[in-house]
């Protein structure tokens, strides 16, 4: 996957610029838009297998993150585990549950989204 493709399907972000495309290593700057505020992260891949395991890292931003994309084959069927674990700082630790809840649902959403694309792409 390009790393522009994923405005195509994830909901709120703006733009997202890569270092060296979604290779191992490669520094993400994501800007996106949460809560009516203009929000900037920045990420490092820290897997990416280029078949069935994609990893990424926060190292700066409003809040620290750990997302891991695993893709398992069964039954004829592609399906994609998405792990995201959610940080946050001092102030908001108390809402950390409830923004966790909201990410989760968020990726759910999203993830239907690019399900929806990815399936009415013709194969060859």
């Amino acid at each position: 996957m390009r790393p522009e493709n994923y405005l195509l399907w994830m909901s709120g972000l703006i733009s997202l610029r890569a270092s060296d495309g979604l290779s191992e290593g490669s520094t993400l700057t994501f800007t996106s838009v949460g809560a009516g505020k203009k929000i900037e992260m920045v990420a490092v891949v820290t897997a990416n297998n280029g078949r069935d395991e994609f990893a990424v890292d926060s190292v700066q931003g409003p809040m620290s993150f750990a997302s891991v994309y695993r893709l398992e084959r069964a039954d004829g069927d592609t399906h994609l585990q998405l792990t995201n674990r959610i940080e946050t700082n001092l102030v908001f630790r108390l809402a950390e549950p409830v923004l966790q809840a909201m990410s989760d649902n968020k990726y759910r959403s999203d993830l239907a989204g690019l399900k929806a694309i990815l399936e009415s792409e013709p194969t060859n």
